[in-house]
């Protein structure tokens, strides 16, 4: 059965719209922020730019419209290793050695959220404000999930400015190594590597809950 001249625009416009998002991302992990640009879009997707002001506005309503794509931050299910519930009955330590671990992996597997990150620090835009809000929420539900179990005492510590210190530590040793593979002495250009940053992330968490 043919496709009406209607149904075959509209599915011609969102794969022109795919298109365009695909080619910022590809753009964003090689070349890097700096060369984001309506004509370096444009070139990598094969099309005249003319293409990103009719369907998308503009460069800012194409970077909002990136920004609010799955899986640009990772979530709950990612940093609980898919099972929320369970990781709810758990210690308090082990949720927050667990959630450092996953978010530290979940950072390496994202290219493209390193790369705005990396922008973030210079320019704030419609993808930056995106990533920025993506990571406040999970930030809030982090938190939530991160009270005692069942019969476990208060924790002491401030979790939010824990939280927030590690994170930023974690997100700029993956932003630094993912371009020079070293940082302080440390090799980062392997798993090896990574296993001894979390583990040293582990027994900082250890180390600071033992007060609690």
């Amino acid at each position: 059965m043919k496709k009406s001249p209607a149904k075959s625009k509209r599915l011609g416009r969102l794969a022109t719209r795919d298109n365009l998002l695909e080619a910022l991302g590809r753009v964003l992990v090689r070349d890097g922020f700096s060369a984001v640009g309506v004509n370096a879009v444009a070139r990598e997707a094969g099309v005249d730019k003319v293409l990103i002001y009719r369907y998308f506005g503009g460069m800012q309503e194409l970077l909002a419209a990136f920004g609010q794509r799955e899986n640009l931050w990772p979530d709950l299910i990612e940093l609980t290793a898919g099972d929320p519930t369970g990781f709810a009955r758990l210690p308090a330590r082990d949720k927050a050695c667990l959630l450092a671990r996953n978010f530290l992996q979940a950072l390496r597997n994202r290219p493209v959220a390193r790369e705005i990150l990396a922008w973030e620090l210079v320019e704030r835009n419609e993808l930056t404000s995106a990533l920025g809000a993506a990571r406040d929420r999970t930030a809030l539900q982090i938190l939530s999930m991160l009270q005692p179990s069942a019969g476990e005492d208060a924790l002491k510590v401030d979790m939010e400015a824990a939280q927030a210190v590690l994170t930023a530590a974690a997100s700029y040793l993956v932003l630094h190594c993912g371009r020079t593979m070293r940082f302080a002495g440390l090799e980062a250009n392997g798993d090896d590597g990574w296993m001894r940053i979390g583990q040293t992330i582990d027994g900082m968490l250890l180390g600071l809950l033992s007060f609690a």
